[in-house]
């Protein structure tokens, strides 16, 4: 029904079929034709060519003010895109994992938000098993994880590595076993001295209790395959839902558990515990931005994305 809704309210503002053709650049004729059959189309006349100027029927008026609510909103949808765009308006929601959303985002979206302060920004913490489902439907722009996603689904944003090591309470040992296998925060900073540490097998810790997240999650997936190329099966004794969870349990002594560097480094307190490397090809995995793909990239996400990967360097490489 609004088809050459322009001509018509060009028609409309100069009252004047002539002087409506040359604004558009278009014959009298052809211009004068084309409203004919906009108003053969609708079944109703929109303008009265026996008043001079010509004026609107008692549609037009109707038709004309239909036009003037478009063309409104249309500007507004332009300037809102054009916020977006400049980083004046819009949203981001961001997902992450329990031990991500409390170290590693806090700092960046504080440098987002002071940067620009008129983009509302959502966080959610979770598994990332359940998180994927609010990524595919919109729900969530980002997700940061170390979990494993489809590349071909999913765009992957690399931000650092991370190493998986083994957490023992003192307790079980009067002397750390293995002592040329223990870690320190020194040696976990650094990737030549990390490397030079020989690796300890999970099976000299067989006998004592392990803590492992639940089925689902990227750590107990590995932690599984890890056990399973050792021959190795470990006394479960609880299955939590986070790893900084897990770290805390084995801190307080109630058992061995298999936790990331990054974490350790976050949150230190390593007194109670004696830190090892572990000899498994399982141990090394990436922390990345995902983003689903053919979905399109706004700005915001594009420069939320930049911000972390330059913020990274002093959170925990």
């Amino acid at each position: 029904m609004l088809q050459n809704m322009d001509y018509i309210y060009q028609v409309y503002k100069e009252g004047s079929f002539s002087r409506a053709a040359k604004n558009l650049y278009v014959s009298q004729s052809s211009l004068s034709q084309t409203i004919k059959h906009a108003e053969k189309r609708i079944g109703m006349d929109i303008f009265d060519r026996s008043s001079h100027p010509i004026s609107l029927t008692e549609f037009g008026t109707l038709y004309i003010k239909a036009i003037e609510e478009i063309r409104e909103i249309v500007n507004n949808l332009e300037n809102y895109v054009y916020d977006i765009d400049h980083l004046k308006n819009g949203h981001l929601s961001i997902g992450a994992g329990n031990f991500f959303a409390a170290y590693l985002v806090p700092p960046v979206i504080t440098r987002f938000k002071k940067a620009y302060p008129n983009i509302q920004i959502n966080l959610m913490e979770g598994r990332t098993v359940d998180m994927i489902e609010d990524l595919n439907k919109g729900n969530i722009d980002l997700l940061i994880t170390n979990g494993h996603l489809d590349t071909e689904l999913y765009t992957k944003t690399t931000l650092f590595q991370e190493h998986m090591v083994l957490s023992v309470p003192k307790s079980f040992f009067p002397e750390p076993p293995y002592p040329e296998s223990l870690l320190t925060l020194q040696t976990l900073s650094s990737k030549q001295r990390f490397d030079a540490v020989s690796p300890v097998s999970l099976s000299v810790f067989s006998n004592i209790p392990f803590i492992v997240l639940r089925p689902g999650n990227d750590a107990r997936i590995r932690a599984d395959q890890m056990f399973s190329a050792e021959q190795v099966k470990p006394k479960i004794l609880l299955e939590p839902d986070q790893t900084s969870t897990a770290y805390a349990m084995s801190r307080n002594g109630m058992g061995a558990t298999i936790i990331d560097d990054a974490l350790v480094r976050a949150l230190g307190d390593y007194n109670s515990i004696w830190l090892y490397k572990l000899h498994s090809t399982f141990t090394v995995r990436d922390v990345a931005v995902f983003t689903k793909k053919n979905r399109y990239t706004t700005r915001s996400m594009k420069e939320f994305i930049q911000l972390i990967q330059m913020s990274k360097e002093t959170l925990f490489i």
